[in-house]
């Protein structure tokens, strides 16, 4: 068998090309946090971000694939327009949300009175108000949000002067969630996607009520070869779902790394 020798500019050029297409694919992955922050804004914002940092790796040094990858990203402008609109739509929300969303140091305690937050709110909806002429487009939407509100406005503020009442059923719901994800899980009744996203087909050959002895046993009637050629590939999978959770938990700080990764780039 012939081993192929890779030279240390190939191997960075693979880990900085795999490392983008780790983030490329966490961003089809983005689901957004409903009710208010919509996962398209979210694609768009940071397909940005990873458009930025692919043309700094370019400009050091070209790739025909990376410039496919840069491609990719770019195909967002068409929606700018769209983006900008739904963008100043969500910002509106947002804010509304965030008067409401008043902080509490200790259990029990508001730093906000209820009538004082109905105040608030009155406020900005007047502030709303004014807005209609600058945005004849919008006008639907921000009437929508006035009307809404203050038909909700006489339930709003009664968890402010009673500590027993949550302010929102997010926890519930929450928790909701998760039992039905470990009931999916358990039964394989309807979507575990998921699930299957995580672990890939290996999920498949998990079985909970397997004991170790058991799980040894399977693994005896495997060959060592086929056995670590499987492992390697696992670790591959780990590998890149890895990728992704770290770009998650940090854009800014991971495409830094991969510019800095790059043949030509600025070495950490």
């Amino acid at each position: 068998m012939t081993v192929t020798a890779f030279s240390e500019q190939e191997v960075r050029e693979y880990c900085v090309l795999a490392g983008y297409a780790a983030a490329i694919r966490s961003v089809l992955q983005t689901k957004g946090q409903a009710p208010f922050k919509l996962p398209g804004l979210e694609i768009y914002e940071t397909l940005t971000q990873i458009d930025a940092s692919v043309h700094n790796c370019l400009q050091e040094h070209p790739h025909p694939l990376l410039a496919e990858i840069q491609g990719l990203t770019q195909r967002r402008h068409q929606w700018e327009a769209q983006y900008l609109r739904l963008r100043r739509q969500q910002d509106w929300v947002l804010s509304l949300a965030g008067v409401l969303d008043v902080p509490r140091p200790q259990p029990g305690w508001w730093t906000q009175a209820g009538v004082e937050v109905a105040q608030e709110i009155e406020y900005y909806l007047d502030y709303l108000v004014d807005l209609q002429p600058y945005f004849p487009e919008d006008a639907a939407i921000i009437e929508h949000l006035i009307q809404r509100t203050r038909a909700w406005a006489p339930s709003l503020f009664h968890c402010y002067a009673e500590p027993a009442i949550p302010r929102t059923d997010n926890g519930l719901e929450q928790y909701i969630g998760v039992l039905k994800r470990q009931r999916r899980r358990t039964t394989g009744r309807k979507a575990v996607a998921d699930y299957i996203t995580r672990h890939g087909p290996y999920a498949v050959f998990y079985d909970a009520e397997e004991t170790a002895a058991e799980t040894l046993e399977r693994c005896r009637q495997v060959a060592t070869s086929e056995f670590r050629a499987e492992r390697a590939r696992f670790r591959a999978a780990q590998a890149g779902q890895r990728r992704i959770r770290s770009f998650r938990r940090d854009p800014a700080g991971y495409l830094q790394r991969l510019e800095c990764l790059w043949p030509g780039g600025d070495n950490p």
